[in-house]
């Protein structure tokens, strides 16, 4: 089950701004992506078996109770999850390091009057990690 994590910060600041100054509105957006880089090679199925299997022998255990058998040497007390050779491979890190998308908007004015003075700031900032709407 995904569940979408929040990824939105809204931020309102306010600032000096200058009397008797005209009114300026300023817009800034940017884009950009975020990728994890030179994530390590994975072993496959039947490798991982194989370094499993060599680990339980290396541990000085019976080569017969050895995890990744044929189920046909089925023994009670010790699963046989299949030889190595039938072992599916599966690329968890895909699921795990994706592209996301990232997002930032910034909205400003400024200016004032002879009593006042005006420069609130609007910010938006959007990760895009953790939900399928920021996945590239």
């Amino acid at each position: 089950m995904d569940r979408e994590v929040p990824t939105v910060l809204f931020l309102i600041t306010t600032k000096r701004g200058a009397k008797n100054a005209k009114t300026k509105v300023q817009f800034q957006t940017e884009n950009g992506i975020a990728k994890a880089r030179d994530l390590w090679v994975l072993t496959t199925g039947p490798e991982h078996a194989q370094i499993v299997n060599d680990a339980w022998i290396n541990d000085g255990k019976s080569n017969a109770t050895r995890p990744f058998r044929p189920t046909s040497e089925a023994i009670t007390g010790y699963a046989a999850y299949g030889s190595p050779e039938e072992q599916k491979t599966y690329d968890r890190l895909s699921d795990i390091f994706r592209t996301g998308q990232l997002q930032k908007y910034n909205v400003g004015i400024s200016g004032g009057d002879a009593k006042t003075k005006l420069l609130p700031e609007f910010r938006l900032s959007k990760p895009g990690v953790g939900s399928e709407a920021g996945r590239l």
